[in-house]
């Protein structure tokens, strides 16, 4: 991901510095989007529910809050292409 050379951010566990933004969450929003841009919202809010399980990545001490904060918005812009 581009933003991880553009920003590079200590992750929260100090393993390196790709934590921002949080890949998995973006892949995960930008997943759930696609599905309700395509099938509506009986496919898209199931999706998304299960996509919020990205906040785990915190938990997880791979993330910060900001970084999965920041991959869940740029899931408009990769499900839009």
């Amino acid at each position: 991901m581009l933003l991880k050379k553009i920003f590079p951010e200590e992750r929260s566990d100090h393993s390196d510095c790709k934590g921002f933004p949080s890949g998995h969450s973006a892949e995960a929003f930008a997943a759930a989007a696609t599905l309700e841009n395509r099938y509506g919202r009986k496919a898209g809010l199931p999706a998304f529910a299960l996509a919020s399980l990205a906040t785990a990545r915190v938990e997880g001490r791979k993330h910060h809050w900001c970084d999965v904060v920041a991959g869940r918005r740029s899931d408009r812009a990769v499900a839009s292409c």
